[in-house]
């Protein structure tokens, strides 16, 4: 998928986040801003910052470019599958650590309560996260939060 997580911190207020960043289906570009903004304000999921598409000389980074100077042409070749993906930056709060970090059992414990909770918040905004796994969790300051919203279902 071409999906990276790295840590950033303001030059100005030394606060720190993360930036996911993302190679996405161009039908997809924007679902995972869309489901982010929709679970806005629920406790223990990430929160949006800011989003935005990289730009390479002048314009939205994306595959098409490289298939086209390739000569790979859609209407030349027997299959179609070309799909076209643009590079996205997402900013994020908390930056947390992995799952696997936990410190005490306590703690491991208790962020599995917070998914829980937050879990329950989300269906009732009716998104259903589609990616159950240890490395879409992070724990931030002994508090669990839900990552990763790009297989989300509404």
């Amino acid at each position: 998928r071409g999906t990276a997580c790295y840590r950033v911190r303001d030059p100005v207020d030394g606060k720190e986040y993360a930036m996911k960043d993302c190679w996405v289906a161009e039908v997809k570009r924007y679902h995972e801003v869309d489901v982010l903004e929709r679970v806005k304000g629920i406790p223990n999921v990430v929160q949006l910052i800011d989003h935005w598409d990289v730009q390479f000389n002048g314009k939205p980074d994306c595959t098409a470019p490289i298939r086209d100077g390739y000569g790979a042409l859609l209407g030349d070749r027997p299959d179609k599958r070309f799909c076209n993906r643009y590079h996205r930056h997402l900013l994020l709060t908390p930056c947390g650590d992995l799952l696997w970090d936990f410190s005490s059992r306590k703690e491991l414990i208790c962020a599995f309560r917070d998914f829980v909770v937050a879990h329950e918040a989300m269906i009732q905004q009716r998104v259903l996260h589609g990616d159950l796994s240890p490395n879409n969790f992070v724990i931030s300051e002994g508090i669990g939060y839900f990552i990763d919203f790009d297989h989300a279902s509404i």
